[in-house]
């Protein structure tokens, strides 16, 4: 049995071809054309694939046809047959055209959920990262900590115990504020003597 959608667009086809076909039956050759067909084309946009719109280019072409030789006759034969020609042409490039449209919408999807699938990869891949980088430097019996901006960033259980302090309460701080009162001239000297280049020692 077809899907709901599917089976609505079949219905919404059939309705469009048929429509235009009775239009085209009640006029004469010389007034009605293949033209209003290529609406039938456009109700692919809301088809899966491209196969209904081929599907579709098909139907409207045997309308036109059948539509040359069922319509009354009026006008000049060469031109109504030009006229129904050039309908089919508009049919058919339409048809290549949606077509197209379609197939880039596909791998325009396509490419955002392996770019989506790419982020949840590199996501994970950071987080697991970030999960080794703290148990290596937390375990550590060394003092590491990260300084941001002037403030302490990162401070391992080592880092805060030997400067006094819980982790928790080291995060964030001013590193100046670590400085013992003593030494904050000497450190604040030392600091702008490195930014203007010179030596100094550690």
């Amino acid at each position: 049995m077809l899907e709901k959608p599917c089976h609505r667009f079949f219905l919404l086809s059939a309705v469009v071809a048929a429509a235009i076909f009775a239009f085209d039956l009640s006029m004469p050759l010389g007034v009605a054309g293949g033209i209003p067909y290529v609406a039938l084309v456009l109700v692919g946009l809301w088809a899966v694939g491209t196969r209904p719109i081929i599907i579709l280019a098909c139907v409207g072409t045997v309308l036109i046809v059948a539509g040359y030789f069922l319509s009354p006759v009026a006008g000049i034969w060469w031109v109504v047959l030009t006229n129904r020609g050039l309908a089919i042409f508009a049919i058919w490039t339409t048809a290549i055209l949606v077509a197209h449209r379609m197939r880039a919408r596909v791998a325009l999807d396509l490419a955002q959920a392996e770019l989506e699938q790419r982020v949840i990869q590199r996501t994970a891949e950071l987080k697991e990262s970030e999960a080794r980088y703290r148990a290596l430097t937390e375990g550590s019996l060394q003092g590491i900590g990260i300084i941001q901006d002037q403030c302490v960033g990162f401070a391992n259980g080592a880092f805060a115990e030997m400067l006094g302090y819980q982790p928790e309460e080291i995060l964030h701080r001013l590193t100046f504020d670590l400085v013992m009162p003593e030494y904050q001239t000497l450190v604040v000297e030392r600091r702008d003597q490195r930014l203007r280049g010179e030596p100094q020692p550690a």
